[in-house]
């Protein structure tokens, strides 16, 4: 046996002469209102067995609170349906006096109870929140060391209109919709000065340009916007061969419904365009043909050049357009008809 602290020694009784029957033991001399934690183990000639285990035991000459006498009364306060239960501090035992006191209270008909503890010497009343126009019952239990007293019970029906309730609910409900609305407006507001602040960023910055960013066309170059496809002549080693209309100078910016009266200024010409798959070889041989026409230039005697585009895709050379083909073909055409008439 020893007191329930950690400190304390255990202290040994041995009772010897155990009759069957005996099954008690009468400790004298302990302390009063002390706990004590109590173990037995048996011996034989072998020696000591296994503790049949640790019990509690108290010395307290106490008993637990009688029911406490409470009452519940309305708050003052006309704007709120709370309640306070109040109860009076019964003169307890030095030696066991009340830890604290446990409120329970539910609406009239439901199966659950709210549970409160309250401790403190001096509390004596706990504010509760509760529904306007609702019954109530509400229990108080007092407890010490020994245990808890008996619960007494009260029904409460508590004063007000119950719509006050929902006028706060609602009222709540529209002060959070209020102020979901203000940020989402903060928001959109900020959002949109910085979308009006970026607009006015790009719309002041100039654009700096340098040598670099110029590019120089050659004279010769003329844009394959300027021309218009008619027909399709027949297809080389690099590409496609169009016969095309090409439009002179300012002709190409006008508008074809002004000025309907007025001659159009247009040429009959060729047009070559290199394949858009075309390999780095055959873009070259492409090239060295444009080189080399750009020397020829125009003759009366030589196929005409009028112009090429390099610049971007697609690559093309503009040369003259020649209605009955290349000369070999045509000297064989009229050598089959001077000997048909011949024969």
């Amino acid at each position: 046996m020893k007191l329930a602290s950690p400190e304390e020694p255990w202290l040994s009784w041995t009772i010897t002469n155990v009759s069957q029957s005996s099954q008690s033991y009468l400790f004298t001399q302990l302390k009063p209102n002390c706990e004590y934690y109590v173990t037995i183990m048996a011996q034989n000639k072998m020696g000591y067995g296994w503790p049949l285990g640790m019990e509690k035991v108290s010395t307290i000459q106490a008993d637990a609170p009688s029911p406490p006498v409470f009452d519940v009364i309305a708050s003052e306060n006309e704007n709120e349906c709370a309640v306070f239960v109040q109860w009076s501090r019964e003169p307890s035992s030095s030696d066991c006096p009340v830890l604290f006191h446990t409120i329970s209270y539910r609406r009239k008909g439901e199966n659950e109870w709210t549970r409160l503890n309250i401790t403190g010497k001096k509390t004596n009343s706990q504010k509760i929140e509760t529904e306007c126009s609702t019954e109530y019952e509400f229990q108080l239990v007092a407890t010490n060391e020994v245990g808890s007293s008996p619960f007494t019970t009260k029904t409460y029906t508590t004063k007000g209109n119950a719509i006050k309730n929902n006028e706060r609910v609602i009222s709540l409900e529209f002060i959070l919709i209020y102020i979901f609305a203000g940020l989402l407006t903060i928001l959109g507001a900020v959002l949109l000065a910085v979308c009006i602040n970026q607009y006015r960023k790009k719309g002041n910055q100039s654009t700096k340009r340098t040598a670099k960013d110029i590019q120089v066309l050659e004279g010769c170059e003329i844009p394959p916007t300027r021309t218009e496809f008619l027909e399709l002549l027949g297809e080389g080693a690099f590409g496609k061969v169009h016969k095309a209309t090409l439009k002179d100078g300012m002709a190409y910016f006008e508008d074809e419904r002004d000025w309907p009266s007025r001659p159009r200024k247009q040429k009959i010409i060729a047009v070559k365009e290199l394949f858009e798959n075309a390999n780095e070889e055959e873009r070259k041989e492409f090239m060295d043909e444009i080189e080399l026409m750009k020397k020829v230039g125009k003759h009366q005697n030589v196929l005409s050049f009028f112009g090429s585009w390099t610049t971007t895709k697609p690559i093309v050379l503009m040369i003259e357009y020649i209605a009955h083909g290349d000369l070999l073909h045509w000297l064989r055409h009229k050598r089959s008809q001077v000997l048909i008439i011949t024969n």
